[in-house]
């Protein structure tokens, strides 16, 4: 003889908007975790919608649970006929069954998965749609995952120093970016947005990413050091480019700006043993000339590959390399 299944009662506001009724509330994560499944379209080619669940990412969200953090976005559900949910108007609560499959996750499902992996129990914002077709569930989906646009990483980057959260390589490489952003006579000046992205500008994030190797392979060098240097190399790169190119116009493609990056720790050896580590922008120049050779496209049409345009330069550079 099957056993009924339990079930239970919650405080919940019924909403309107337009022609939807949802339901707000919180649950326990133990509870969610026990009636909540997902439908990623790998598994289920026919009806179902979501990504497939990373177990890295859900457990990163499991860490940062545990470690105190916050979550205080609603996890989305559409209730599936198993809930026998009902709402008692008077009252103002839902019941529903807990059973497993009892809602399909709309939104949420790391974080579900989080919560599923931690030991922390955890009362979370919910928001419950009820009588929703395959098509209402898919739709709802992509209106969720397309109308809510995420903060841009350059504004995450931007307010690190402010919530005290970016690490000390993060911080070097925010300073170096703010000195050029500031500084008039460096060669990126007028060149760099810290916030946002913005059309034939340097963002921070692309910034980072081309700054964080060097960093890591210069760290007995101070950054202040480093900065210098670099800003020298720029000077002599922008001087070394092929006649018709602006340097100004073609170093802030992203491909262009990470893949000058990547060929600076070869450039630097070559004028610490031409010049003995005097690293003017004139010296830069001159161990940069067989870049002048390249045909213009190759920095006005770069392609989408730093590393193969990085590679572009060492092979003209090669030449000098056997000098070595």
């Amino acid at each position: 003889m099957n056993e009924k299944p339990t079930r239970e009662s919650f405080s919940a506001v019924l909403v309107t908007q337009g022609e939807r009724k949802f339901y707000t509330l919180t649950l326990e994560s133990d509870i969610l975790a026990q009636t909540c499944v997902a439908s990623p379209r790998v598994e289920d080619p026919d009806e179902g919608f979501q990504r497939t669940l990373s177990l890295k990412r859900a457990e990163s969200i499991r860490d940062y649970i545990e470690h105190g953090g916050v979550i205080p976005g609603s996890i989305v559900l559409s209730a599936h006929e198993t809930a026998n949910l009902v709402y008692d108007s008077k009252r103002k609560t839902i019941q529903f069954d807990l059973v497993a499959g009892a809602f399909l996750i709309i939104d949420g499902q790391h974080r579900v998965y989080g919560f599923r992996l931690s030991n922390k129990k955890l009362r979370v914002p919910v928001v419950i749609f009820s009588g929703l077709s395959k098509r209402d569930e898919a739709r709802l989906f992509i209106d969720i995952n397309t109308l809510q646009k995420s903060v841009p990483n350059e504004l995450l980057l931007d307010i690190k120093k402010l919530a005290e959260t970016e690490s000390e390589m993060e911080a070097q490489a925010r300073n170096i970016f703010d000195y050029y952003e500031s500084n008039s006579s460096s060669n990126l000046f007028g060149l760099l947005s810290p916030r946002e992205k913005a059309s034939n500008k340097i963002t921070r994030a692309t910034f980072l990413s081309a700054f964080k190797p060097l960093l890591k392979q210069y760290a007995q060098i101070e950054v202040e050091k480093l900065t210098e240097i670099f800003d020298s190399y720029l000077h002599g790169f922008a001087s070394a480019v092929p006649l018709g190119v602006d340097f100004r116009k073609t170093i802030v493609k992203p491909v262009v700006f990470r893949a000058v990056a990547t060929v600076f720790p070869l450039v630097a050896r070559l004028v610490g043993f031409k010049h003995n580590k005097v690293y003017t922008a004139e010296n830069f120049e001159q161990a940069l000339k067989p870049i002048r050779s390249l045909r213009r496209t190759i920095f006005t049409s770069p392609g989408a590959s730093y590393k193969e345009l990085g590679d572009v330069f060492s092979k003209a550079l090669d030449q000098t390399n056997t000098e070595l």
